[in-house]
């Protein structure tokens, strides 16, 4: 299932902000953990970089819906500094 498809999914549960700020937070940790399994199974740069930024792009996402949500920062700050890292691209 593309992203795109499951984004509008996401749109359209009839559930508040702050659940939705989680499920997006826990898409992004599970963005995050694919990136760390591609690293060691030696993907390319560009692979990992793609992964990376669905990460952040969630964690975003979960901040914007829900500004309260701890998890939802600890994602971002995870995802922003993978970048920084040695295996993030």
């Amino acid at each position: 299932m593309s992203l795109c498809v499951i984004d509008s999914v996401l749109l359209y549960i009839d559930t508040s902000a702050v659940e939705l700020a989680k499920l997006y937070g826990n898409r992004s940790a599970v963005f995050y953990q694919m990136a760390l399994e591609a690293e060691t199974e030696d993907a390319g740069n560009e692979d990992i970089s793609e992964i990376l930024q669905h990460a952040l792009n969630d964690a975003l996402k979960s901040v914007e819906l829900d500004p309260a949500y701890e998890k939802g920062h600890f994602r971002l700050v995870q995802a922003q500094l993978s970048f920084l890292s040695p295996w993030g691209r």
